[in-house]
């Protein structure tokens, strides 16, 4: 018999399992204290219900997705969206069906909570697109303006990155051509 599971960290690398091999819908407390081989009443010590234990795993698998080195210093903008698109693309494969499992989550009884941690997360992001946007010498600074600002141009192209990712296209090869001609003249 394996030992028990009964750290939140253990707990929520057999939630991600679970999500990986069985999906989203597949995981509650008995399936997960069982999974774990602990009591049902110690998963409620870490977990109040169900919803509870959906939002943790989902900000768990969310950061298992994102996870990743941060950028190097000398990489352009557009490389940069490659690598990002391709690393999520990548890490999507360990989770089939996650994202539409978590469009379903946004929109039932966890919503408000689900959709929160999703902005964390793509908060992050847009953080590190800044940073590479701004560090990027090659970038000509002159596209931007008052309502093309570098803020409006990062969440264009995140939005563009999350309709690439929902539609299930394996590169975002069109989006980062539209922005090399923009870019870099």
């Amino acid at each position: 018999m394996n030992p028990p599971n009964t750290s939140r960290e253990e707990i929520m690398r057999v939630s991600r399992k679970i999500v990986s091999e069985k999906g989203l819908p597949a995981l509650n407390m008995r399936a997960l204290a069982k999974e774990c081989g602990i009591a049902l009443g110690t998963l409620y010590n870490y977990y109040s219900d169900k919803d509870e234990l959906v939002v943790a795993a989902i900000e768990s698998v969310w950061q298992d997705i994102l996870e990743k080195s941060p950028p190097d210093s000398g990489v352009s903008f557009s490389q940069y969206i490659t690598q990002t698109y391709a690393h999520i693309i990548e890490k999507l494969k360990d989770y089939p069906d996650f994202l539409a499992a978590h469009s379903i989550s946004v929109a039932g009884s966890v919503k408000g909570k689900a959709r929160g941690m999703m902005e964390r997360f793509f908060g992050k992001i847009r953080v590190e697109l800044h940073e590479v946007l701004l560090n990027d010498k090659n970038v000509d600074r002159s596209v931007f303006s008052d309502i093309f600002c570098e803020e409006n141009l990062i969440e264009h192209v995140l939005d563009n990155i999350i309709i690439l990712i929902i539609k299930g296209k394996p590169d975002c090869a069109t989006l980062t051509e539209i922005l090399d001609r923009l870019l870099y003249r």
